[in-house]
C-alpha cells in the first residue's frame, strides 16, 4: 500500500527506496527528529514492555546514525533533535508511542519542531516471548532497560515473523521520502537486545544524509 501511495525510485543499496523529489525536499532539511521505535505484537500483558524498548531502541538508533553520518562523503548535512528533546515534546503533548504513531506525520513535525521525521516500526506478526528472567507482574514489565542488567536482554522474537519498516516524512506534507525495510529472516538475532543492535546497524548504514 505504501509503494502505490508514493512514487519511489531505487537507489544502489539493498531495500531502500527514495521518492522521485528526495534530493530537492532534503536540500531543504536542516533537524530530523528520530522517534522511539513502535514495538508492534498481540500480548498486551507485554505492551508496557514493548513501549520500553521503543525508547532502548530509539537511543541506539540515534547514536549509530550519529557514528555513520559523520563519516558520510556524500547527502545533505542535517543534524538529529536530541532524544530527550523529542521525547519531552511528545510527553508534553500526552502522547505514548503507539498514540504518536498514529498521528499524521506532518503534525508530528510541527510538534517537534523538525524539518523531517523518522518513523520506524516492528512488527512481529507472532508475539514476543517471555525469554529467561524476563518477568511481569501484574501486566507490567518490571525489567530495567539499562545494558548493565541482563535481564534486559532477555526479551525474544521469532525473527521469521518479524518485519522491520523505517520511513522518513518531509514536515512540508507529511509525504514519506526514503524508506528501508526487511521482512523476517532465520538469520535475524532471537534476542531483543541482539536485533535492536542489528536494525540500528542496517539503518545507519543505509541513511541519505551526513552530519
Amino acid at each position: 500500500m505504501i509503494l502505490a501511495a508514493f512514487l519511489f525510485s531505487c537507489s544502489n543499496s539493498k531495500n531502500v527506496f527514495k521518492s522521485a523529489d528526495f534530493e530537492s525536499r532534503a536540500v531543504r532539511h536542516q533537524t530530523i527528529a528520530i522517534l522511539p521505535i513502535n514495538l508492534i505484537q498481540s500480548n498486551s500483558k507485554l505492551k508496557s514492555a514493548a513501549e520500553e524498548y521503543g525508547y532502548t531502541f530509539q537511543k541506539q538508533l540515534l547514536l549509530h546514525l550519529l557514528e555513520y553520518t559523520s563519516k558520510n562523503n556524500e547527502g545533505h548535512s542535517i543534524a538529529f533533535q536530541p532524544a530527550g528533546t523529542t521525547d519531552s515534546l511528545l510527553e508534553q503533548n500526552n502522547f505514548t508511542v503507539e498514540q504518536a504513531y498514529q498521528r499524521k506525520p506532518g503534525e508530528l513535525a510541527k510538534l517537534l519542531r523538525v524539518d523531517a521525521v523518522f518513523m520506524t516500526t516492528l512488527t512481529d506478526k507472532t508475539d514476543f516471548t517471555q525469554g529467561q528472567g524476563f518477568g511481569l507482574s501484574g501486566g507490567k514489565s518490571i525489567y530495567n532497560s539499562d545494558k548493565s542488567n541482563p535481564n534486559a536482554q532477555t526479551l525474544e522474537v521469532n525473527p521469521v515473523n518479524l518485519d522491520m519498516s523505517a520511513n522518513l516524512y518531509d514536515a512540508v506534507d507529511g509525504k514519506l521520502i526514503w524508506r528501508t525495510y526487511r521482512t523476517g529472516g532465520t538469520d535475524l538475532p532471537s534476542k531483543m537486545g541482539a536485533l535492536i543492535q542489528y536494525f540500528s546497524e542496517w539503518i545507519a548504514k543505509r541513511f541519505p544524509y551526513k552530519s
